[in-house]
């Protein structure tokens, strides 16, 4: 079975209040509606900043990311993620 869209409440149940592996980055997305990025190797962080899902995108904003909407497609026990709506989308999140 190949990737499919997310919708609101799968998005919602699984990102929400967990940590999420995207290889070099790790993801923290809290359930109060908080999101914070960190470079694997400490280099690098993003947010903090504030998340919600709107017509079945997870969208994040922070100082540096206005209002980013996010496709996401489950396959197996990872979530690929889509900026543009490409597909296939371009990188995965191991949960």
């Amino acid at each position: 079975m190949g990737a499919r869209p997310m919708n609101a409440a799968e998005i919602r149940s699984d990102r929400a209040g967990g940590t999420h592996d995207a290889g070099d980055w790790l993801f923290i997305v809290n359930a109060d509606g908080t999101w914070r990025a960190e470079a694997r190797d400490g280099s690098r962080a993003d947010g903090p900043g504030t998340w919600e899902v709107v017509n079945n995108q997870f969208c994040r904003e922070a100082a540096d990311t206005a209002g980013e909407g996010q496709t996401l497609y489950r396959l197996g026990n990872q979530v690929r993620v889509s900026p543009d709506g490409q597909t296939p989308p371009n990188w995965t999140v191991t949960l």
